[in-house]
């Protein structure tokens, strides 16, 4: 039979095995939340910068978009060489803009609206230039209504 000693030491040795144990669950366990926690923060750190690249790249398509459509009002209204200039130089910008949230990573149905915003674009300036063309041959009846189909393609 086990004397009271060796029951003690046995019971000592339990007692020391399952707080190792447990201080070893816990650290793993503390490093698992750990690793995971940093994940999932760096992962949302990716989400908003991707998000936040794309606001940028959005407000300067719309920025753009809205300073060549008023330049091509004040080209209408007094037509120079220079205004049609600012006129083009903002139509490359929004364009070039366009392109670059093009190449971003989207879903489809993202994508397809970009195309859309693009084929906008190019018609506003289709119809801009026609409008522009018309003022510039003194037609006020026809330039009035390209200029009605001017305002219609740039609230779109």
């Amino acid at each position: 039979m086990m004397g009271r000693g060796a029951r003690q030491r046995s019971l000592r040795a339990v007692t020391l095995t399952i707080a190792v144990a447990f201080a070893i669950v816990a650290t793993a366990s503390t490093l698992f939340v750990v690793s995971l926690s940093s994940s999932v923060r760096r992962s949302l750190d990716r989400g908003t910068d991707q998000l936040m690249i794309d606001q940028r790249i959005a407000d300067q398509i719309v920025s753009s978009s809205y300073g060549q459509q008023l330049a091509a009002f004040r080209y209408l209204k007094s037509p120079s060489p220079t205004a049609l200039g600012e006129f083009r130089v903002l139509g490359q910008e929004t364009y070039a803009h366009i392109r670059q949230y093009l190449f971003r990573p989207m879903p489809l149905t993202a994508r397809l609206k970009v195309e859309l915003i693009k084929e906008a674009h190019q018609t506003f300036e289709v119809a801009a230039q026609h409008a522009f063309d018309l003022s510039l041959r003194n037609d006020p009846d026809d330039a009035r209504q390209q200029v009605l189909a001017l305002t219609e393609c740039a609230s779109r």
